[in-house]
């Protein structure tokens, strides 16, 4: 039930997939926000869809986890030991591979696309990051759109990292009773909205708060890394809390006992228990950055578009050299998180993760 949920959740939210390759044969409720949103302008109707689809969402979700809520009497929590790989493995592992071809196969012919030219096979595609493509199909180079991305995905990390921790603090403090439990509860459930909603839900929904008064950030170079970081802070939550949780209290009050004060008591209990997955909660974020795309189509500035943009952009224009240039961006962001990803497996630990 909770990795059915999961891929629900997934599935029901998927923005930029549905959008590339379904167009309006396939809307989904994702795409039809953004078309009335972005091209006929019917704020009124894409509010609606959007609480349509929030309850929709918030209502399976709360049956999934009344189904998870109930224990199995004859469920054990016993690591599995590792062992040799047996005859009657095989059917498990001819799936797993072909789950491995069907996630390498796209990839490897991005790479393989990418390195296609009109005289044969090159570099030329990734040379031309360095223009603006066909007909000036971009208002800036990709190389400067890669720099964008960097430095907006920089800044959601250390938003949605600060954040995070704050509220894993929060939320994994002993409760003194029912209604500070049931608060702290509610607080928990809050900040997880962003994994619930989708990101154009939350692109579209900042578009409309942060556009008048006093909240007026449309021209801030701030705002896209803002949406990013509540994108990403549900997983770094869920990275940090179990492992804040999991420090004994009684810890903490002997520190208190020996003299230390809070930050003294922090330093040396908490912090040699949550630098890695703090760590790994930063990778996580950064990567979840570097390729969001559906809640950076409502905000981003045509002056300072990320990656994800510019590769829809050239996908919709016209032209070889826009393709090419297209796979071979799509190649450079890949390289780039999985390189971060890569670093975040080397400090992954059991409670990373978790749901």
């Amino acid at each position: 039930v909770s990795a059915a949920s999961v891929v629900f959740l997934f599935c029901a939210t998927a923005f930029g997939v549905v959008l590339t390759l379904g167009g309006l044969r396939y809307a989904t409720i994702e795409t039809e926000i953004y078309l009335l949103t972005t091209s006929l302008l019917d704020l009124e109707g894409a509010a609606a869809l959007s609480i349509l689809q929030l309850v929709v969402v918030g209502v399976l979700l709360g049956l999934a986890q009344r189904l998870r809520a109930v224990p199995d009497p004859r469920a054990r929590r016993v690591a599995p030991r590792p062992r040799a790989v047996r005859r009657s493995d095989a059917p498990a592992l001819v799936v797993a591979a072909l789950a491995l071809l069907l996630a390498a196969v796209p990839v490897l012919t991005l790479v393989v696309g990418s390195l296609r030219t009109a005289d044969g096979w090159g570099l030329d595609n990734y040379v031309a990051l360095q223009t603006r493509g066909s007909s000036d199909a971009l208002a800036v180079p990709v190389t400067e759109a890669l720099a964008v991305s960097l430095r907006t995905a920089v800044d959601a990390t250390w938003m949605s990292v600060l954040l995070g921790l704050l509220v894993a603090v929060v939320v994994t403090q002993r409760s003194r009773g029912r209604v500070e439990r049931t608060v702290r509860s509610g607080l928990d459930a809050f900040f997880m909205l962003p994994l619930g909603v989708s990101a154009v839900t939350l692109g579209f929904g900042l578009l409309v708060t942060l556009d008048s008064g006093v909240l007026d950030l449309r021209s801030s170079p701030l705002l896209v890394p803002v949406a990013q970081a509540l994108v990403a802070l549900p997983l770094v939550v869920r990275t940090l809390a179990p492992v804040l949780a999991s420090v004994d209290p009684r810890q903490r009050q002997a520190a208190a006992s020996l003299g230390a004060g809070p930050f003294r008591s922090l330093l040396v209990v908490d912090l040699p228990v949550v630098w890695k997955p703090l760590l790994a909660a930063a990778g996580f974020a950064f990567a979840v950055s570097l390729g969001e795309f559906g809640a950076t189509a409502f905000l981003f500035r045509e002056e300072a578009p990320t990656v994800p943009v510019v590769i829809f952009r050239l996908i919709g224009r016209p032209g070889e050299g826009n393709y090419g240039m297209a796979l071979a961006a799509a190649v450079v962001l890949a390289a780039v998180t999985t390189l971060v990803v890569l670093a975040v497996e080397r400090l992954r630990v059991p409670s990373v993760g978790a749901f």
